[in-house]
């Protein structure tokens, strides 16, 4: 009997999809190896910076239960919000397949991701990105008309941070040339 009272005065711990909160404006960092495409980003990532947490970036534009859109590329091709569950999310965090990062408190993400929506995918920002990891030449080609995912979400975050999430001052370079590893090292977003 007493054993039972003391078990019951003992809070018990949150599970694990309670205690890693997902919310609007989380950084989701995705390590992909299963396109040429993504082995490619690897290769660059061990490179240029001696290591390769991830290939792919997007931002958690709503939450509802157990469901978490994210905005990001799809396919290579466009901007659009794309559903998971929660409980993958965490599955795939513990697996160390994605890294969820963190910055401060946003403000209207799932408007400012809207007028992204049907972005189209600069390969040219990818091969700027190329020339500056070689050569150290900074071109900004396409600026907001075709986006990367690492471009596309810095953005959010910079205009839904009222301007104080900025990418380009931390790293000089501007947003077209902002890798997946740039927004891993940022120093302005906290790994949760």
């Amino acid at each position: 009997m007493r054993g039972k009272i003391l078990s019951s005065l003992v809070p018990k711990l949150p599970s694990k999809i309670q205690m890693k909160r997902i919310r609007t404006g989380d950084v989701v960092l995705f390590n992909h190896d299963h396109s040429f495409f993504s082995r490619q980003i690897t290769k660059y990532n061990l490179r240029e910076y001696g290591q390769s947490k991830c290939t792919h970036a997007g931002i958690v534009s709503r939450t509802e239960g157990e469901k978490v859109w994210i905005f990001e590329i799809v396919n290579y091709k466009t901007a659009d919000h794309q559903k998971y569950k929660r409980e993958w999310l965490n599955k795939k965090a513990k697996d160390g397949k994605i890294i969820i990062k963190r910055s401060r408190r946003l403000v209207g993400v799932f408007g400012r991701c809207n007028k992204y929506i049907g972005k189209s995918y600069s390969i040219l920002d990818i091969l700027s990105i190329y020339l500056y990891g070689m050569t150290g030449i900074k071109l900004s080609l396409t600026k907001k008309r075709r986006v990367i995912c690492s471009e596309l979400t810095a953005r959010i975050l910079y205009e839904s941070s009222k301007k104080k999430v900025n990418f380009e001052p931390e790293f000089k370079k501007p947003y077209d040339l902002i890798t997946p590893m740039d927004l891993y090292l940022s120093k302005q977003l906290k790994k949760i």
